[in-house]
């Protein structure tokens, strides 16, 4: 993790700290001398975090309780990562299930900071984005933070008010406050619905001999999926910046299952049989343009793929 020396407290506030981004973030931020607070709607014993962080439990949908959180805190930065767990097939039955839910943590929360900042304006916010703000029309089309929205899903939908909202209210008033459109990304820190934990499941069960192969699923389409530790970084570096601004978290690149397999079958020395479905099948993919990243907070992806796959593996 990045070490950094400071002489001046400073404090944040990571809403939605029970999640696998907060964590993250909540250990970084604590290990570098911030004074850290860790909103979650999660009972606070369950809240699993570095001993460091204070936690405190919030409704999520009570917007004056919120405020006066905010108030009793006055905190330095604000960096919102609430977000309701799954993979994009979860999200579409939360969609139809619990609309509600949805509306309320992805988009409500991050406009009751937006409208706090407003009154409370030397406060620097910072809300995490998504890359389903675009729909894939072509093979390997690149996003960037200028790119013309087109969501998927009411999830997407929502991400993008949020943004557009951002974006006036900015401009409007000039505060400092910026969205981060993250790309996928997993690590040990990720529930089990995900893809890699998936896969790491039915590996460790094959190795235990409980199954005899293993099945994948469209082996050859190419995804862009990063590690959540290598984005949390870049979120520490671009909040530390004096001044934010919006930006695409991603690692500019993409990989394909059969290749990750047969490279962690390489490592590991083991045989196992791969069976592979939906062969040589390829949709329209997006890739993170993080040109912008590299350039303005010289961050670069540092955890490849297969060793993202390992620590997800050895996690089990």
């Amino acid at each position: 993790m990045l070490k950094v020396n400071s002489k001046i407290e400073k404090k944040v506030i990571i809403v939605g700290v029970s999640g696998q981004d907060g964590r993250i973030l909540a250990k970084l931020f604590s290990n570098n001398l911030w004074k850290t607070f860790g909103l979650s709607k999660k009972p606070i014993s369950k809240v699993d975090v570095n001993h460091q962080v204070i936690k405190i439990s919030w409704k999520g949908s009570d917007k004056n309780e919120l405020f006066q959180i905010l108030d009793s805190i006055s905190p330095d930065l604000i960096i919102n990562v609430a977000a309701l767990n799954g993979n994009s097939n979860r999200l579409k039955e939360i969609e139809k299930d619990n609309p509600t839910e949805l509306k309320i943590v992805t988009r409500d929360i991050p406009e009751f900071i937006i409208e706090w900042i407003l009154r409370n304006r030397n406060v620097k916010f910072l809300t995490a984005l998504s890359s389903l703000m675009y729909t894939p029309k072509n093979y390997g089309e690149f996003v960037s933070e200028n790119t013309k929205i087109n969501p998927q899903g009411l999830y997407g939908e929502l991400k993008a008010q949020v943004f557009t909202n951002l974006k006036k209210i900015r401009a409007e008033h000039d505060l400092n406050v910026c969205g981060v459109i993250m790309f996928p990304h997993t690590s040990q820190y990720s529930n089990e619905g995900f893809l890699l934990q998936k896969i790491a499941k039915q590996f460790s069960e094959t190795t235990s001999k409980y199954h005899d192969s293993i099945l994948i699923d469209y082996p050859d389409q190419p995804i862009e999926l990063g590690n959540a530790i290598d984005f949390c970084e870049c979120i520490y570096l671009l909040s530390s910046k004096p001044k934010l601004t919006d930006l695409v978290i991603a690692t500019g690149s993409t990989f394909k299952l059969r290749n990750l397999m047969n490279e962690v079958l390489a490592i590991q020395s083991t045989k196992l049989n791969v069976r592979y479905r939906n062969e040589n099948t390829i949709y329209p993919y997006l890739i993170g343009d993080v040109d912008k990243a590299n350039k303005l907070l010289n961050w670069k992806p540092k955890i490849s793929i297969s060793q993202t796959f390992q620590d997800i593996l050895h996690a089990l």
